[in-house]
């Protein structure tokens, strides 16, 4: 499989403790949630962005 087909097609790793799978438009309320905690940001070494506080940014498609 080629990385472009993983980019298109993301695939989602299930285990008994841990679900990752890409972002959906019902996952904002915890992404706003826990983005909005400024204390996460004070180990990546910069401040919340645009989308960071408006993860609803996220699902709007880009012209």
């Amino acid at each position: 499989m080629k990385l472009q087909d993983y980019i298109q097609n993301k695939p989602i790793l299930d285990t008994e403790r841990l679900l990752l799978r890409p972002l959906q438009y019902d996952d904002i309320d915890d992404l706003k949630e826990w983005l909005g905690d400024k204390s996460l940001y004070q180990y990546w070494g910069k401040r919340p962005g645009k989308s960071d506080l408006n993860p609803e940014l996220l699902f709007q498609k880009k012209e």
